[in-house]
């Protein structure tokens, strides 16, 4: 993951490709970027209340001290979906414990709920490069 793309929100999309920066990929991406704002966001939050009373989705809970790069990348491929190229992950703050909501999506639409894998990794902290990946951002999309 290489060059990034930052509109200045809250989110940001993480690109995989090594030559991206100022390319006509990172325009394409750009453009697409407001309504991966407009609608991960709202979904990410929706989904955390959802989290907490559903019951077919497919859900699991990580803990672990320190999230650091390896951590986040291992449990999002050990969780991957059939059908996904990506992986919208939500970072949250709550009573000093830090939580990255992971799900999969394909082509920036998440893919349905009964289909999909929705992990919950809760942390004690962030690695100094967990935090670069988000830098001032709640939502990331790993390629």
């Amino acid at each position: 993951m290489i060059g990034n793309s930052n509109d200045g929100g809250k989110a940001k999309i993480i690109c995989d490709f090594p030559n991206a920066r100022g390319s006509a990929l990172v325009e394409l991406l750009k453009k697409g970027f407001a309504k991966i704002k407009e609608d991960l966001i709202p979904f990410f939050e929706k989904l955390i209340e959802d989290l907490k009373t559903a019951s077919n989705a497919n859900i699991d809970t990580v803990n672990v001290e320190m999230l650091d790069k390896t951590n986040l990348v291992e449990i999002a491929k050990k969780y991957m979906v059939k059908g996904c190229n990506e992986v919208a992950a939500f970072k949250k703050v709550k009573d000093d414990d830090f939580y990255v909501y992971i799900a999969y999506s394909k082509d920036r639409e998440l893919l349905p709920i009964e289909t999909n894998h929705y992990v919950v990794i809760k942390s004690d902290g962030l690695s100094k490069e967990v935090k670069e990946l988000f830098n001032e951002s709640d939502l990331i999309i790993l390629k």
